[in-house]
């Protein structure tokens, strides 16, 4: 998935606005920022914040947790609009929903996810990676359920992520974006098929 967002199916974003504060306590924070605090790190290590500003106090706290059922769900909600809206493959692609639609196979569950997170305030980790690279911002499982990752490619090599939907006479469904098929489409292939190298939980920020 490359490039910058471009809109959202709705208004609300994925990042959620959980406080609106005075200018000047806006502009405490930048002047933060811009000492380079690591606030993923804060999040990672579940701290509270606290900021003084004026007579105005902020309290804020984050933890990384696993992507929950609803959020998960809703994901492959997302993805079956883009499949129903004939979404196409190209490489590098991560249109958003409604428009022409041409994504990636990382670029659709990114978006899908940040959708996703949209809906029950939360955010992803990241704005931008590869199938491979959503290994650092999800979390091993050993059986998948509706809305997890499945890593996909060949000598264990991961060059490929698809959304697991669910498993049925011994195959495993799943909804990505390929080149082999050019579209967002729902596939399948047999559960114990060396494509599958391993299967992931995505990782979300959550506010306590």
């Amino acid at each position: 998935m490359k490039g910058e967002d471009a809109g959202l199916l709705y208004p609300r974003s994925c990042v959620p606005n959980y406080l609106i504060v005075p200018k000047i306590v806006m502009k405490v924070l930048a002047s933060l920022a811009a000492k380079s605090i690591d606030a993923l790190r804060l999040a990672a290590l579940g701290i509270a914040v606290c900021l003084f500003a004026s007579s105005c106090s902020i309290f804020i706290s984050y933890e990384i947790v696993p992507a929950s059922v609803e959020i998960r769900t809703a994901a492959i909600r997302y993805a079956q609009k883009y499949a129903e809206l004939g979404a196409v493959y190209e490489w590098g692609g991560q249109d958003p929903l409604p428009r022409k639609i041409a994504v990636d196979c990382s670029g659709l569950v990114i978006r899908c996810y940040e959708y996703a997170c949209g809906d029950y305030g939360a955010s992803l980790l990241f704005k931008d990676t590869t199938a491979k690279g959503l290994r650092q911002y999800s979390s091993l499982i050993a059986s998948p359920e509706k809305g997890d990752l499945i890593m996909i490619g060949d000598n264990n090599e991961i060059s490929h992520v698809a959304l697991f939907t669910r498993k049925e006479d011994g195959r495993l469904y799943f909804i990505d974006a390929t080149s082999l098929t050019g579209m967002v489409s729902m596939r399948s292939y047999a559960e114990n098929d060396p494509k599958f190298i391993e299967f992931r939980r995505m990782n979300v920020i959550n506010k306590k």
